[in-house]
């Protein structure tokens, strides 16, 4: 269903170089206090759900990674501003928290990625 499940305070990875397309879900789902991984120079495309989603965890990383969903390459006057990936709303104690992540520049064009 997914490209890559990152579950159960799954921590501390790093993702260089890899292609995340046609899931059937998610291309990456990140969730149960999975914290402090970080994504970089990866391709997001094809994903029939969502590219990629939080859920209950923070301070993941996502630096230039190619997302075939990004307003930025739909509009060019958006060129400048972050993929935004979204979480699922939970409740920590007396608030409701919702995850997000920010690929503040995101590659405007796929990484040829070799086997």
């Amino acid at each position: 269903f997914h490209g890559i499940t990152l579950d159960y305070h799954s921590t501390g990875n790093i993702f260089l170089y890899n292609v995340f397309s046609y899931n059937k879900w998610m291309g990456v789902m990140i969730e149960e206090q999975s914290n402090s991984n970080i994504f970089e120079k990866n391709n997001f495309f094809g994903n029939n759900i969502r590219n990629a989603f939080i859920g209950d965890s923070f301070g993941n990383k996502w630096v230039s990674n190619y997302w075939d969903n990004w307003v930025g390459l739909k509009y060019s006057s958006l060129k400048s501003s972050p993929k935004i990936i979204f979480g699922s709303p939970f409740r920590n104690y007396y608030f409701i928290v919702i995850p997000l992540g920010f690929d503040w520049h995101p590659a405007d064009k796929p990484y040829i990625i070799c086997k």
